[in-house]
């Protein structure tokens, strides 16, 4: 019995000593930045590491807190949980255990971050706007199968999403799923040049593309450039 109780009191201290070290050391986030190789990183979270330190991290400062109560998630890491959600589509329970921190937690961390990304939208995707950038956006795409013209490919893909409800929910019904049928302007380095989501995934690609707008300036001679896109037959 006295060798019980001395195991007793063992634990029982052990416990009391973890209830007292700073909340710091129980909340150690490892830094994906760090663990992860160049490759590794750009599979996960569909960015390069540049791109998420130089462009899309400053954008972020405003979700930090001045007095830092509390041992908030530092804003890298709330950044990079929310692009592992948007690359992935993981479930908000797993982006969490990923990342040391729980599921309520993701939850509130993602809604901000695409909040303050969709309202820089404007400032970086567009179509190249100067002669010089169209120029040079042409001689680019002619570089890779010496195809002249082309200032941008275009595409249509479908983001599942649930049923909407409502009165026309079969309007969104991309087969056996509900979806938005999202159209984008790619340009020679793959960026997003431009982004139409707001059509249901019911919509024909060519359909989207008309309603958009783009095909104007270029059917009516205004702009002697090309759009490149596959198209779809129907057997």
């Amino acid at each position: 019995m006295d060798d019980f109780y001395e195991f007793y009191e063992f634990v029982q201290d052990v416990v009391e000593r973890s209830r007292r070290l700073p909340r710091r050391y129980i909340r150690d986030f490892a830094n994906p930045l760090e663990h992860f190789s160049d490759r590794q990183f750009q599979e996960r979270y569909r960015f390069q590491k540049r791109t998420v330190v130089e462009f899309l991290y400053p954008l972020m400062i405003r979700l930090s807190k001045p007095d830092n109560r509390g041992k908030p998630v530092p804003v890298m890491i709330k950044l990079l949980i929310a692009l592992r959600f948007f690359a992935t589509g993981i479930y908000q329970k797993d982006n969490g255990d990923i990342h040391g921190i729980s599921q309520g937690s993701v939850c509130v961390i993602v809604k901000p971050v695409a909040e303050i990304l969709a309202g820089e939208l404007r400032n970086y995707v567009r179509l190249p706007l100067t002669h010089q950038q169209k120029e040079l956006t042409k001689q680019k795409f002619c570089g890779i199968r010496q195809f002249p013209g082309v200032v941008g490919c275009v595409a249509g893909t479908h983001i599942e999403i649930d049923s909407p409800g409502g009165n026309v929910p079969e309007v969104y019904r991309n087969k056996k799923t509900f979806s938005l049928n999202v159209q984008v302007i790619a340009g020679r380095n793959l960026e997003i040049q431009d982004i139409t989501v707001r059509y249901p995934g019911s919509f024909h690609d060519a359909r989207i593309f008309r309603l958009s707008g783009l095909d104007i300036p270029f059917e009516r001679g205004k702009i002697h450039r090309i759009i490149l896109g596959g198209q779809w037959l129907p057997l």
